[in-house]
């Protein structure tokens, strides 16, 4: 298994059957890292499929590996996705679920 497996700031079909390949393998702590840190890296991105790769990697976080103190990074991310490719509802959406974890 590559090192850098997670850390490509390009995604295409290779790269996306790449990452689930050895994400399978992962152990837990290494898959929740892996898909923060690849969200992050494809956030940076302008291209609509790859800002959509990197929403799905966060909302795979959010189903598997959600984590309250890690929750407001992961939110905040994905704001910042969900507003780069123009979709403003699902930005507010993250806003609000970030507004209740600060109440908390």
């Amino acid at each position: 298994m590559s090192e850098n497996w997670y850390q490509r700031s390009t995604w295409n079909d290779d790269a996306h059957l790449d990452f689930y390949k050895n994400y399978k393998l992962a152990s837990k702590e290494v898959q929740e890292k892996s898909l923060i840190i690849q969200a992050h890296l494809l956030s940076e991105n302008l291209d609509e499929t790859v800002l959509k790769a990197a929403e799905s990697l966060l909302l795979l976080w959010i189903a598997n590996h959600f984590d309250r103190e890690k929750a407001k990074d992961v939110y905040q991310l994905t704001i910042k996705v969900c507003k780069k490719m123009g979709d403003i509802d699902r930005a507010n959406q993250f806003e609000s679920y970030l507004k209740s974890l600060k109440r908390r």
